[in-house]
């Protein structure tokens, strides 16, 4: 048992035995042991796939997935956030052969190999087709790719730990190729820090102020161009439609770590002023 860490016990899953690469809190997979048999057990906050991200989404993924299919003969796909890859892994089953994925995590234990891994356990794996590409970067330092690069973006319970969100939209809207389309989860807190007594303007882990007035943060992300909000089942998404360089009139002014306040709240809390623009 050299190859674990049995020093922590995970009872929720009734896992023994949780693997020796765990990044931060949380271990990429644990071990069961039940009459001598050991399964792995994949983290369930990570190995979510198309359908759970679909319904944060509102739907909206798989139906944008088939609209831009439909209109070009392959696509390059990003997610920011991936996990386990699950939900890339999923859309490579539908079109295997029209599709360039890659995946983005700022974990270093959720890298290539883990993946590859994950798929090969789950049954995801396509023998002579590539897997997706993982990249192990911080996103809150932009998006690691040239302009125009990708068809879809889509992110799901990751804006939320992003200090710098609109300069990370911008990221994203930078990367898309002309009339791509983003899909960016956008959590206000309804499900992880349900129950919890977080105030109003901590929920939506952001705050935009013009002249000392705070605004709806969701009406003025709508009334930016090529930017739209949806509604899911129990949060709200960004969509963004690539039709040309994106720049919000807003510059932040501080950020910091929900958890620093308190150790059962989530995320990291951005406060943003809206700038004037010149004519």
């Amino acid at each position: 048992m050299e190859d674990f860490d049995t020093s922590v016990q995970i009872p929720q899953t009734g896992g023994k035995y949780r693997a020796h690469n765990p990044t931060e809190a949380r271990a990429t997979y644990w071990w069961t042991e039940e009459d001598g048999d050991r399964r792995r057990l994949w983290n369930a906050g990570r190995s979510r796939g198309l359908q759970k991200a679909d319904k944060r989404l509102g739907g909206a993924l798989s139906a944008t997935f088939a609209q831009l299919l439909q209109d070009r003969e392959s696509l390059t796909i990003l997610e920011i956030g991936t996990g386990y890859a699950h939900v890339l892994l999923d859309l490579r089953m539908m079109a295997s052969d029209r599709l360039e994925l890659h995946g983005i995590n700022v974990e270093p234990g959720y890298n290539q190999q883990l993946i590859e891994e994950f798929a090969r356990d789950q049954g995801l794996d396509i023998p002579g087709i590539a897997p997706p590409t993982i990249h192990v970067h911080d996103a809150d330092n932009g998006v690691p790719f040239a302009d125009e690069t990708f068809d879809l973006i889509f992110s799901v319970a990751t804006l939320h730990s992003i200090r710098d969100k609109l300069r990370l939209l911008e990221e994203v809207s930078r990367t898309l190729r002309p009339e791509g389309v983003a899909l960016i989860e956008f959590p206000t807190a309804v499900n992880d820090m349900a129950g919890l007594p977080v105030p109003d303007h901590y929920r939506q882990r952001m705050e935009i102020w013009d002249r000392g007035t705070a605004v709806d943060v969701f009406d003025w992300l709508q009334s930016q161009r090529s930017v739209s909000v949806g509604q899911a089942a129990d949060d709200r998404y960004v969509r963004i439609e690539k039709s040309g360089p994106l720049s919000f009139p807003a510059e932040l002014v501080a950020s910091f770590s929900l958890p620093g306040i308190w150790e059962k709240w989530w995320g990291c809390q951005s406060i943003y002023r809206v700038v004037e623009t010149a004519p």
